[in-house]
C-alpha cells in the first residue's frame, strides 16, 4: 500500500501492545484504538490524521477515527478489508473521510 502514498506524508506503523509478550493484550477494540490514538498523538499532537488499516487493522482504524471525531480532530481514514481475490489487493475497497457519515 505504501506505493500509493505520497512521499510528502510520513508513514508510521503501530504494533499491538502485547504481541511481543511484554505487555497484556487489550481486551476490547476501543481500548486498542485509544492506545493507538495516544501513541500517534505522541508523534503528532493534533490533526489532520490520515489513518490506514488492512483487514482487522481497518476495523481498528475506523475505531480510531470515531475516537478522533469525538475529540474534535480532523481525520481521514481508509480502512481496507481483506480482498476476496488477488487483484483486489492493489486498491482499497472503501474510503472514509471526516466529511462522510461514520456510525459511532
Amino acid at each position: 500500500m505504501l506505493h500509493e502514498i505520497s512521499a510528502e506524508h510520513p508513514v508510521y506503523a503501530l504494533q499491538a501492545r502485547g504481541m511481543g509478550g511484554d505487555k497484556e493484550l487489550p481486551r476490547r477494540l476501543e481500548d486498542m484504538a485509544a492506545d493507538y490514538v495516544a501513541r500517534i498523538r505522541e508523534v503528532q499532537p493534533s490533526g489532520p490524521y490520515h489513518l490506514l488499516g488492512w483487514s482487522f487493522g481497518g476495523v481498528v482504524a475506523h475505531a480510531m477515527a470515531v475516537q478522533l471525531r469525538k475529540a474534535g480532530e480532523e481525520w481521514s481514514c481508509s480502512p481496507c478489508s481483506t480482498p476476496t481475490r488477488p487483484s483486489a489487493a492493489r486498491r482499497p475497497r472503501c474510503h472514509r473521510t471526516s466529511s462522510c457519515s461514520v456510525s459511532c
